[in-house]
């Protein structure tokens, strides 16, 4: 069982320390790394991730509490989170949410052993809050779309790709361009992350929709989708390992 993690240091000064600390456990694997809550977000959103590990300040609490409400509200998978203080800011309201774990800032390389066996523990045994389980059948695989002044329930397997245009954001079906009044960001979280793939800011993808994926001059990746016509999608720079990793190349 790999564990995917993320590692989220505003300071820049504890990445390179982990991520040395995590090389001797062939079952974790860092697939992630930024250092603003924004990106955080956005990485979240499209990637599952097991573990995410949060360096914490006086400075960045109320963001980093903010960022932790939102991803164990979000509905889909709830990754394992880790704090990263330090021992001189004690912060009691970051400890009173519902985290299962704060490490001292520098990490000491037996606390992380005893934290990481715990996650392994709780994975190889399932006994896990039901809140921290991937559940694909949570979806209705139904989306309300508009079409001509009508609203019409579009099955997720029909969707190609959905695009923002400015304050408007579009579905692409094979035959069809619908208008939707969700939000790129509130559709990730309504559709089944095991189907749809945040790939830029302006683009989600049906995965099982991608036909083709080639390399461009400057190292982002294009996708040619199925069933449309001139159906190229864009994947930014910061998601390209992702779905490289995601289908498997």
């Amino acid at each position: 069982m790999v564990l995917n993690t993320l590692l989220v240091d505003s300071e820049g000064s504890f990445g390179q320390q982990l991520r040395n600390l995590l090389k001797k456990y062939e079952n974790i694997q860092v697939v992630g790394e930024t250092a603003t809550t924004d990106e955080a977000l956005q990485l979240v959103s499209f990637f599952d991730y097991s573990i995410i590990f949060l360096t914490l300040n006086t400075e960045n609490t109320n963001d980093y509490i903010k960022l932790f409400k939102v991803i164990t509200e979000s509905g889909v998978s709830l990754p394992f989170i880790i704090f990263l203080v330090d021992q001189k800011n004690f912060l009691p309201d970051v400890f009173s949410l519902n985290t299962i774990e704060y490490l001292s800032r520098p990490v000491r390389e037996e606390c992380l052993d005893k934290t990481l066996k715990k996650i392994f523990r709780l994975k190889n045994t399932g006994n896990i809050n039901k809140s921290n389980k991937t559940s694909c059948m949570q979806y209705s695989g139904l989306l309300p779309v508009e079409r001509k002044g009508k609203i019409i329930l579009l099955e997720d397997k029909d969707i190609v790709y959905i695009y923002a245009n400015g304050d408007y954001t579009f579905i692409k079906s094979a035959y069809e361009k619908y208008l939707t009044r969700f939000t790129l960001k509130e559709l990730s979280l309504r559709l089944d992350p095991c189907l749809f793939f945040r790939c830029h800011r302006s683009y989600l993808v049906n995965i099982k929709k991608i036909k083709e994926i080639f390399t461009l001059e400057n190292g982002t990746l294009m996708l040619t989708m199925e069933e449309v016509e001139n159906g190229k999608v864009p994947v930014s720079r910061s998601r390209t390992q992702f779905i490289r990793k995601l289908v498997g190349i």
